[in-house]
């Protein structure tokens, strides 16, 4: 399985996506954040250890829905909040693979 991850990890070096994570593109609180992976070509194990191992991925869910996920609050910035998320894996409809960063609730004190 880690080989797996290895070889996505050099697929997305030949794709340009090393050239973005250089250059800052899809940057977030811990840094720099390659292209995303489609979870939808992964099976649920795949997807959960590139979040382990990469400590924050870009998953793409769809065409048109990614997000960041990230293995802990390292990678979130110091006013959000883990937020556990499940995505479609090649093998199971609802895999957890680790947390997204959420803003914190903010009560304004006025009751509403």
């Amino acid at each position: 399985m880690t080989k797996t991850i290895l070889m996505l990890g050099a697929a997305l070096m030949l794709t340009g996506a090393g050239a973005a994570h250089a250059a800052g593109v899809g940057s977030h609180a811990g840094g720099p954040v390659p292209a995303a992976l489609m979870t939808r070509s992964l099976d649920c194990a795949q997807a959960a250890q590139a979040v382990r191992q990469m400590g924050a991925v870009r998953l793409a869910t769809s065409a048109l829905d990614r997000d960041i996920y990230v293995s802990s609050n390292a990678y979130c910035a110091y006013d959000q909040d883990l937020r556990p998320e499940w995505v479609p894996t090649r093998d199971t409809s609802r895999c957890f693979v680790g947390y997204t960063c959420a803003d914190q609730y903010r009560d304004s004190g006025d009751g509403q």
